[in-house]
């Protein structure tokens, strides 16, 4: 049942979210494409007289109209992940109890490492061999993006309706219920978990695969890669295969136990994420090209880098082990080796706060922040945006869009255990009084 409360500023803030999304990502391609990044406005003397719309339509014309090869190669790759996750061998886990299956707890099939390690070597033999050189990701940047924008809508009609057969949480209002989504947990054939499906693979793959294709890019055209690029392909790598090697520790999040598979995870899971988030590789290649910072600025990046990868996983590894073990998860699972393995990610007999509300954890890296995964996640996308310099808000923009969503998601965090741990959740606070940076905020 809804309980009444309106995310987002209701209907009129997420029709305005859909509307922006659809259009942010295909200004910055331009402005990026044709104006070294700058913002672009009315009358920009970049524009040199023209109209800014007709500058604007023209090259999209021209480079980002959908075309049926993009759209082929697009399926194609969203089929080839499906048919892995399918055949490929994986750990099957019990999610949490279902409030809207009367506590069932769902199976999930999880093998999203190996279908990446798959689709790497598959990816790499292609290019190789010259069948499809990644490059061509980059060089039909714009079909590709119309083709995911495309599906990525299709994908949120098929779930709206889909779900209407069974609905949960609705409030009556189409624009917000379609933003939101109408159902919890769609299943392909085969027992496949699209949500579960969408976040761990469509995005981060893909926003990878571009990376790659920048880079190669790059190299055809400098005939070598600029240090900026190189810690680019790294920053992606490590944060990329953190979520395929984790993707067990996800069933356990409030993403996939309570949040529904609307246009908002299905645009961004399949078009977003990828294609926004790609920008600083799309930027170190076409603005900066051969300019790179300081060997010793990169190296102190790439240290920052490190320690922050180290603390983001290690705290998520604590946080989502105790959710599993909670859970019942079994041990085997829970203590899966896939690489790298970082140490203190699992804590014995964690110190903990219970009441017949649940139970909370007050030990590890939890007992000096509550968000404090947030902090460092913030920390790896300021790098993202910093290996491209300073000249352009673009590829800062995924920082700032960052911060905005985990604030939100602070916020809502902070309502929902309120309402749900009632005068534990304040002897929580009291104890561990620090949201994102111990002893300061």
């Amino acid at each position: 049942m809804w309980r009444g409360n309106w995310e987002f500023n209701g209907p009129l803030g997420v029709l305005g979210i859909m509307i922006t999304s659809h259009v942010l990502i295909y200004y910055f391609y331009v402005c990026i494409e044709l104006f070294q990044g700058t913002i672009i406005y009315p009358g920009h003397p970049m524009l040199k007289g023209e109209k800014m719309q007709k500058v604007f339509f023209s090259f999209l014309v021209e480079h980002a109209c959908p075309t049926m090869q993009t759209f082929c190669i697009f399926l194609g790759f969203l089929l080839l992940e499906y048919f892995l996750a399918l055949v490929l061998p994986g750990l099957y886990v019990k999610g949490l109890p279902l409030p809207s299956e009367n506590g069932y707890r769902l199976t999930y099939k999880c093998n999203a490492v190996t279908a990446w390690y798959c689709l790497l070597i598959i990816v790499g033999l292609l290019h190789y061999y010259g069948v499809y050189p990644i490059t061509e990701l980059r060089r039909n940047y714009g079909h590709f993006l119309t083709a995911a924008t495309i599906v990525a809508d299709i994908i949120a009609v098929w779930v709206y309706i889909a779900g209407c057969k069974r609905p949960i949480r609705m409030t009556g209002n189409f624009i917000y219920d379609f933003f939101m989504g109408s159902g919890l947990n769609f299943r392909l054939p085969g027992n496949i978990d699209v949500k579960l499906f969408a976040e761990c693979r469509n995005s981060w793959v893909l926003l990878m695969m571009l990376t790659l294709s920048c880079a190669a890019e790059q190299y055809n055209e400098l005939g070598y890669l600029t240090g900026n690029m190189v810690f680019m392909i790294g920053a992606h790598l490590l944060y990329v295969n953190a979520v395929e090697k984790g993707e067990e520790c996800v069933i356990s999040t409030w993403d996939i136990y309570y949040e529904k598979f609307g246009w908002m995870l299905a645009y961004w899971n399949t078009c977003g994420v990828p294609f926004l988030y790609c920008m600083q590789s799309m930027y170190i290649q076409t603005v900066l090209k051969n300019k790179e910072h300081p060997r010793w600025v990169l190296v102190l990046m790439a240290c920052i880098l490190l320690l922050a990868y180290y603390l983001w996983d290690a705290i998520n590894s604590q946080k989502n082990h105790f959710r599993m073990h909670r859970s019942g998860v079994p041990m085997e699972i829970i203590r899966n080796n896939a690489f790298p393995q970082v140490p203190w990610c699992y804590i014995e007999n964690p110190r903990t706060l219970k009441s017949a509300t649940g139970e909370l954890l007050v030990d590890g890296f939890y007992r000096y922040g509550r968000k404090l995964h947030y902090t460092v996640d913030l920390v790896m996308a300021f790098l993202w945006g910093s290996a491209c310099g300073f000249e352009s808000f673009i590829p800062f923009f995924y920082f700032f869009f960052f911060l905005g969503h985990l604030i939100d998601r602070e916020r809502r965090d902070d309502h929902r255990c309120r309402a749900k741990y009632g005068k534990m959740w304040d002897e929580y606070v009291k104890l561990v009084p620090y949201k994102f940076i111990p002893y300061i905020y």
